[in-house]
């Protein structure tokens, strides 16, 4: 049974909810979601997932692998907090471990982790602000998970 892109992620956003261990589980201030909207609660640490594509392939005689991919951002607030980078590494491996611990079948029916990665540099977002000099607001770090999924 094939999975819509819809369903992958939101199957791995529920799953991510419960499973990102300590502190952000028992941080009311964690949000996860779709947009950037999030962004305007006013919390610490926040969670983007958003489409990113998807590669059909041909796999065996009418059997077809989907390889979704998802890109998950990691956002800590910069402003007036201290070890920023700290906190958003370690956000972003409770991220990391989280999803390294799907197990085949766990989010969907025929749908596996493929896999995960973190190669870019951190990201700065800044306020629209007249004020200059005010330094960034956020920092992001960007992490990819590929899911796997078959179909015929």
């Amino acid at each position: 049974m094939t999975a819509t892109f819809d369903q992958a992620m939101n199957a791995l956003i529920a799953y991510l909810r419960l499973q990102i261990g300590a502190p952000f589980i028992s941080d009311p201030q964690i949000q996860i979601g779709v947009d950037w909207s999030v962004l305007n609660r006013g919390f610490d640490y926040f969670l983007i997932v958003y489409p990113s594509g998807f590669t059909n392939v041909l796999y065996a005689t009418n059997i077809w692998r989907r390889i979704w991919t998802l890109r998950l951002e990691c956002i800590v607030r910069h402003a007036g907090k201290r070890n920023v980078i700290g906190n958003a590494l370690a956000f972003q491996m409770a991220l990391l471990n989280a999803i390294s611990a799907i197990q085949p079948n766990q989010l969907h029916p025929g749908m596996e982790l493929e896999s995960v990665s973190s190669n870019h540099e951190p990201q700065y977002y800044y306020a629209d602000s007249p004020q200059k000099d005010t330094g960034p607001v956020f920092m992001g770090l960007l992490t990819t998970a590929t899911i796997r999924d078959y179909f015929m």
